[in-house]
C-alpha cells in the first residue's frame, strides 16, 4: 500500500497586515533621509497561517497537500494595523541588550473596507 498524500486544509479570515516601524534611527528632520522603509505591507490572517505551514512541512512537502482560500483582490478585505518596535532578545539566558528584535509594541485596530452594493 502506497503513501497517500494528505491535505492540510487552512481556513480562516483573510487579513492584509499593516506593520509600522517604530526605531529609535528615526531622522529628526524631513530633509534627512531613512535608510530603511517604516511600513511594511503583507497578506495576513488565513495567508500567513498558511505560509507558516508550508514552512512546518517543508521536509515532507511531497506527502502533504495544503489547500487554502483563493484571494482575489487584497483590496477589499480587512486591514491590521501594528506599530513594531526593537526590543532585547530573551534567550534561555536572559537578556541580551546588544541582540535586538523586532516585536509588535502596540495593535492600533482593523479596518474593514465598506463594499458598494452590499
Amino acid at each position: 500500500m502506497g503513501n497517500k498524500i494528505k491535505t492540510i486544509l487552512v481556513s480562516g479570515d483573510p487579513i492584509w497586515d499593516i506593520n509600522l516601524i517604530k526605531s529609535r534611527d528615526i531622522p529628526s528632520h524631513h530633509r534627512e533621509m531613512l535608510d530603511f522603509e517604516i511600513v511594511n505591507e503583507s497578506p495576513g490572517g488565513v495567508s500567513f497561517l498558511c505560509e507558516l505551514i508550508k514552512e512546518a512541512c517543508s521536509d515532507v512537502s511531497d506527502q502533504v497537500h495544503i489547500e487554502q482560500p483563493i484571494i482575489n483582490d487584497y483590496k477589499y478585505i480587512t486591514k491590521a494595523y501594528q506599530l513594531w518596535s526593537k526590543y532585547p532578545r530573551v534567550d534561555d539566558k536572559g537578556r541580551n541588550p546588544e541582540d535586538e528584535v523586532f516585536r509588535i509594541e502596540q495593535f492600533l485596530g482593523c479596518y474593514k473596507p465598506k463594499f458598494k452594493n452590499c
